[in-house]
């Protein structure tokens, strides 16, 4: 059976560990554990249950670490000490491993100090899975030794997603098909064998103010990031579903016309999964479940 991993954030409410679905995935990544003002390492809520109740379903449990704009505090922290911090919330709570989500390693010192914490990891925890999240392109994956990290990683997860969004000049599709296709040949580029990449699919969708792809918005989108079960109501709305042919993903245009939001649904999730199992991935993860009605979970399994 391949991997099929959701990343599980502790700060929605609207779902404990007492219900989260855990017999959709096998592996569960908490996020996070958070760096704090003075670099101490904060434990994701109710760590302990969740890895209970994931071991009791014979689901893999594992701690993130870091998350978006991490990249200074990582830096900053002493490696040893993050270490220690990493190992004493991961004995204590259950986990059985630990993803380096470090966005991103691009200060000088960095790419060797993410290595550095690696391997100590590793040393430290000898029996753990060892994971890491990656971007999907050179724009930072070139911070990444990819040599020096593979002997130390089981696996890494590619964030194919986020292609466009808020920061980008002009709109554009979130997680296109091709994205994906690139994101898997960077990394067998780099070295990475198959079966130690995790394929990225967004339970979420991103937003434009404009008209067609391909333009300058015309201003903040109330939908920049919008999870999957609140995309699919906007249909009953007025909103119009419509599918890139190129990029084999659907996009909602607003009722006016002035907006666009892309997004995977269960179709272009279930050709992702295909192209992940068809190029001999270890697998796919979600960011993250609490988006997902089932639907998207249950075309990647079907698909995998």
């Amino acid at each position: 059976m391949s991997i099929l991993l959701g990343y599980y954030p502790d700060w929605v409410e609207a779902l404990p560990p007492a219900k989260v679905p855990y017999e959709r995935y096998t592996h569960l990544t908490h996020a996070f554990a958070l760096f704090g003002k003075n670099g101490t390492l904060k434990t994701p809520e109710a760590a302990a249950e969740l890895c209970r109740r994931a071991r009791a379903a014979k689901v893999v449990p594992l701690l993130a670490v870091g998350g978006a704009e991490s990249g200074p505090a990582y830096l900053k922290a002493p490696t040893d000490t993050l270490v220690a911090q990493i190992v004493a919330i991961v004995q204590k709570n259950g986990y059985a491993g630990v993803d380096i989500d470090w966005e991103f390693p691009d200060a000088p010192g960095a790419p060797q100090k993410l290595v550095a914490l690696a391997q100590s990891l590793r040393k430290h925890l000898p029996q753990a899975l060892l994971t890491a999240a990656v971007p999907g392109s050179a724009w930072n994956g070139k911070h990444y030794d990819a040599a020096a990290l593979l002997p130390v990683l089981d696996f890494v997860t590619i964030m194919a997603y986020d292609f466009a969004g808020p920061w980008s000049a002009e709109s554009g599709h979130n997680a296109p098909y091709s994205f994906c296709e690139s994101a898997i040949a960077y990394w067998r580029g780099r070295g990475w064998p198959a079966e130690k990449l995790l394929l990225g699919l967004p339970s979420y969708g991103r937003g434009f103010k404009t008209r067609t792809f391909g333009q300058k918005p015309t201003g903040k989108s109330p939908h920049e990031y919008t999870g999957y079960t609140e995309i699919a109501k906007l249909t009953a709305k007025g909103w119009k579903k419509l599918r890139d042919p190129k990029e084999q993903v659907p996009y909602l245009v607003s009722p006016q016309g002035d907006e666009l939001i892309s997004y995977d649904d269960p179709e272009s999730i279930g050709r992702k999964a295909a192209l992940a199992k068809r190029s001999g991935l270890a697998g796919c993860f979600f960011w993250e479940i609490t988006q997902d009605d089932g639907t998207l979970a249950a075309a990647a399994r079907a698909n995998a």
